[in-house]
C-alpha cells in the first residue's frame, strides 16, 4: 500500500482509490502460481477464495513515526458501496 509524507502539525488529507476488480484478479493468479509453480502441481485448492466482497470491506490507516516506528495516529471505517 501506499505512504504518504505528512508534514509535522500541518496534517494533510489524501485520498487513494483501490481497484477490487484487479484485486480479485491478482490474488486468483497468486494461488494458481503457488499451485502451478511454487507446489509443482502438487497441491490444489479446493476453493480459491479470492474474492472481495465489498459490503464485508473496511480499512484500516496508520500514522507513523518513520524514525521511531511509533504509531502515532490510527482510524478504522467501513468501506461505503456504490
Amino acid at each position: 500500500m501506499p505512504g504518504f509524507a505528512l508534514k509535522p502539525v500541518q496534517g494533510g488529507t489524501f485520498e487513494y482509490s483501490f481497484d477490487l476488480a484487479k484485486a480479485d484478479d491478482d490474488a486468483l493468479a497468486h494461488l494458481q502460481d503457488f499451485e502451478t509453480n511454487t507446489r509443482k502441481g502438487q497441491y490444489s485448492f479446493r476453493q480459491k477464495k479470492h474474492e472481495i466482497d465489498p459490503g464485508k470491506l473496511s480499512v484500516v490507516a496508520f500514522v507513523r513515526d518513520e524514525a521511531t516506528k511509533k504509531i502515532l495516529q490510527a482510524v478504522y471505517g467501513k468501506v461505503e458501496g456504490k
